[in-house]
């Protein structure tokens, strides 16, 4: 006889949001490689706001690493206002 597993099963650490449908899964990462190609061009381009679409495009393509970066930049950013209103 077997005995049942008792282990408990380890995820991810992370929720992946990640569609599990292989087309929307393509379709995604598609869209997150046009977002990043724009914004590249955006970067050099006075009409386009390049480090939005690099942004968006990260976000389509690596989410986790995206939401790190956005937490990052806001306490930089909330760092160097502290710093300027001590001026």
């Amino acid at each position: 006889m077997s005995s049942p597993n008792t282990a408990k099963k380890t995820g991810p650490k992370e929720e992946d949001s990640s569609p599990t449908n292989p087309v929307l899964r393509v379709l995604r990462i598609m869209l997150g490689g046009l977002l990043i190609l724009i914004g590249i061009a955006g970067t050099v381009l006075p009409i386009l706001p390049g480090l939005l679409f690099l942004f968006l495009g990260l976000s389509f393509i690596w989410p986790s690493k995206a939401k790190a970066l956005l937490t990052k930049a806001r306490s930089e950013m909330a760092s160097f206002r502290d710093r300027w209103k001590k001026r």
